[in-house]
């Protein structure tokens, strides 16, 4: 199960400096909501508003913004932009509702309602900011067949990635969906363009050394000589790194490669017993050279679902 956290940071549009950044809609189909934990930290950017009594219009991406963290509701958007207190997340047989408090007037109470379909996708949110307000209804965007149909092939989707042993983990490439920066409390949402996948390689390396022994012979004078002779022997090792590789851009808004190579020194498995059928119950706990966090996590019939690196944990599409 995802637990995502949003800063303010992430809703007033200082997004992550990627490629993409969050110049998009978020679609139904990107995430599950299982559990009212995943609410928290998910950022949603509809695609359509829809007044009581008024026509429905197409939004701006980034138009209207909401995303929870865990005691706030962001708000962005004309006429109802925002902070606002969250007394409570209850169960109700369409979905999820917040009730709101304004952190500036608490006389303002409102609600948040988040439809589910029968596949616990966001269909939409319907807002009320106090009780004198009309409620807002908000359509999230349907992904556009083509781009649905490039992103399938293109990302690692949960189920797809079977490591059954350690050693099958080498060689294989990780495409993920969704990226967590767990310091700033970010979740971002990948695309295509980002470029963003991990990677399991092993280098060989032959260490060739020259190897020189003395020995002494009589010459044909029967003459006692010293000859040197010389051979090479081959160290071969095996080094096996883990490689974070991504498209970000700079501080000026230009496109940069980002690479980051992890050596690894040793791996240790730990067993989740607890675990459900669709929990992580296995995780691959990697030792690094440099003494960086890395986590492997798998289901209980080993099938990838994320890998945690450092400040970052990467997850695959539909987990």
């Amino acid at each position: 199960m995802k637990i995502y956290f949003l800063s303010l940071v992430l809703l007033l549009g200082l997004y992550p400096q990627t490629v993409t950044a969050q110049n998009q809609f978020s679609y139904i189909s990107d995430c599950r909501f299982v559990d009212l934990k995943d609410l928290v930290g998910y950022g949603f950017f509809p695609g359509f508003i829809e007044v009581p009594n008024a026509k429905e219009r197409a939004l701006e991406p980034g138009e209207y913004t909401f995303g929870f963290s865990k005691n706030n509701l962001y708000v962005k958007g004309e006429e109802i932009a925002g902070v606002y207190n969250v007394q409570e997340i209850s169960d109700e047989n369409y979905g999820y509702k917040a009730k709101l408090v304004n952190a500036r007037d608490a006389r303002n109470q409102g609600h948040l309602k988040i439809i589910l379909n029968q596949y616990f996708e966001a269909e939409a949110l319907i807002f009320k900011k106090s009780p004198d307000a009309k409620e807002l209804i908000f359509y999230q965007a349907v992904i556009p067949s083509i781009k649905q149909k490039k992103e399938k092939a293109y990302f690692t989707d949960w189920g797809q990635l079977e490591i059954r042993e350690p050693d099958s983990l080498w060689g294989q490439t990780f495409t993920p969906f969704f990226r967590f920066y767990q310091d700033d409390l970010i979740q971002e949402r990948l695309n295509i363009e980002d470029n963003t996948h991990i990677t399991f390689e092993v280098d060989t390396l032959i260490d060739k050394r020259l190897k020189t022994k003395k020995r002494k012979y009589l010459d044909e004078n029967n003459e006692e000589q010293i000859a040197i002779d010389s051979t090479y022997k081959s160290k071969t090792t095996l080094i096996k790194k883990i490689v974070e590789n991504s498209v970000r851009l700079n501080e000026e808004g230009k496109k940069e490669v980002y690479k980051k190579e992890y050596i690894i020194t040793g791996m240790v498995e730990y067993v989740d017993e607890t675990a459900g059928t669709s929990d992580e119950k296995y995780r691959w706990e990697f030792k690094t050279k440099d003494q960086i966090e890395i986590s492997l996590f798998l289901s209980k019939d080993k099938k990838m679902s994320s890998i945690n690196i450092g400040n970052h944990r990467y997850w695959v599409r539909g987990f």
